[in-house]
């Protein structure tokens, strides 16, 4: 099996992209779609996935609740005020309630919450998660609990009919993802065209990224895609760094991780607000589950329920969906097994992020919810402006 063609050096065209995602299609196992040029624009779902569980709390810290800090006891984010000023946690400007603030690693995100775009659900999940990282990844891009084997968003392209090789692709690394995975083929493009244009990170996230602009800006019709951001997120261990700078040595993977992650992210929406598709463009982040609230042996966190998602772009307004207080300090003894107390809840299901994003920016209509997630009901969020 050969390795993804190199993209060349030239201008982006839609007979090279269309050339090398059939390239890069072979090299995933399925078949190359069939050229087949449609309409340009149109609605699009960029959907990156936090492979490992990340820690909510970590990306997301719960600065009002004395008991975030009894249980994260040396490893919690400092509230404002409090130590030097580049380790504290962001506040969100104009929230009455400071309950979550940002980690200081993610301060390019304040960009898109100063323009009234970003959504956070800080504890977001579905009731039959196991905490098993394979599973869990695998039930939430098939939006089943079972062994179903076809993505959402595939559902959602054979449901729309849309047959342009590029309605959708999984972008910026070599295998399928199960969100697009299914009998609508779809390409796997792994690399970026080196031509030029807005600087991005040599990573999944960012490889990932750069090619949805180029392919926006080339006036493919890309109405769903995948992305990873392969931060340090299986956090069992050492949550935080042992150096003068915890919360943001660069040196540190996860400090690193996501500062290199949200610069990636801003980028891309400044991309997308310069070629004047902001409003036609959702990026949806999220993960399999969150991590315990107490700290465990190795300073680390282990799998948990409820997890920070987010999302920004289209007619997205700032908000937050819903949380939950954290119990008081967790004795030992109850730091194992199936303590409900050990882990933030599900408030919001993933579902209901999802639907709201299908119906209100792509179209969908609401009676098709419950085939493209399976057997759902959806529950809007109001995230969603319109």
């Amino acid at each position: 099996m050969t390795e993804t063609a190199k993209m060349r050096r030239d201008a982006p065209t839609r007979r090279h992209f269309l050339s090398t995602g059939a390239a890069a299609a072979a090299v995933a196992g399925v078949c190359a779609p069939q050229v087949a040029f449609g309409r340009a624009g149109g609605k699009t779902i960029i959907k990156v996935f936090m492979r490992g569980g990340a820690d909510g709390l970590l990306l997301f810290p719960k600065i009002d609740d004395d008991n975030y800090y009894a249980n994260h006891q040396g490893a919690a984010v400092p509230r404002p005020g409090s130590g030097p000023a580049s380790e504290q946690a962001l506040i969100f400007p104009g929230r009455r309630r400071r309950s979550r603030a940002l980690n200081p690693n993610l301060a390019p995100l304040m960009e898109i919450w100063e323009d009234d775009n970003l959504m956070v659900s800080p504890a977001t999940g579905f009731p039959e998660n196991r905490r098993s990282h394979f599973e869990a990844q695998s039930q939430i891009s098939s939006a089943t609990a079972g062994p179903e084997e076809q993505g959402y968003l595939n559902r959602f392209l054979a449901l729309r009919g849309f047959s342009d090789p590029f309605a959708g692709a999984v972008l910026g690394k070599r295998d399928m993802s199960k969100d697009l995975a299914g009998p609508r083929m779809v390409p796997v493009v792994a690399s970026p065209n080196q031509f030029g244009g807005a600087a991005y990170s040599n990573t999944a996230l960012g490889r990932g990224l750069r090619l949805a602009a180029e392919l926006l800006n080339a006036g493919e019709p890309l109405n769903a895609a995948a992305v990873d951001w392969q931060g340090d997120w299986d956090s069992h261990t050492e949550l935080v760094a042992r150096t003068d700078r915890p919360w943001t040595d660069q040196n540190f993977r996860r400090n690193r991780d996501m500062a290199t992650g949200a610069g990636d992210l801003l980028t891309f929406y400044r991309e997308l607000r310069r070629m004047g598709r902001l409003r036609d463009v959702v990026v949806l982040v999220g993960t399999e589950f969150g991590r315990t609230i107490q700290i465990n042996g190795s300073r680390g966190t282990d799998h948990g329920r409820g997890g920070a998602w987010f999302a920004f772009g289209g007619r997205i307004r700032n908000t937050f969906l819903g949380d939950a207080p954290l119990p008081d300090w967790i004795p030992p003894a109850q730091q194992r097994g199936d303590n409900p107390a050990r882990w933030l809840p599900d408030v919001v299901n993933y579902k209901d992020i999802a639907a709201e994003i299908l119906v209100r920016h792509l179209g969908l209509g609401a009676r098709d919810v419950g085939r493209v997630l399976p057997g759902w009901t959806w529950t809007p969020q109001n995230f969603l402006r319109g």
